[in-house]
């Protein structure tokens, strides 16, 4: 299984695929806006309890240096 995902067929069949779906979004500019905000927020979001936990665990203050 790991074999077949790793022919250089099917390497290239998932780049032709990404590849595309850049081109699709980068081709409207409202889309890729769109695109990155949601990315930047979705970081945003997952950092956020990543952030939590060093503040709970002592290592990080919230509004001090």
């Amino acid at each position: 299984m790991i074999r077949r995902r790793l022919e250089a067929r099917a390497i290239r069949s998932r780049l032709d695929g990404f590849y595309g779906t850049v081109d699709a979004i980068s081709s409207d500019r409202r889309t890729l806006a769109v695109a990155t905000v949601y990315a930047h927020c979705s970081i945003r979001f997952l950092m956020f309890p990543v952030y939590l936990g060093g503040v709970a665990a002592g290592g990080l203050t919230i509004g001090r240096p």
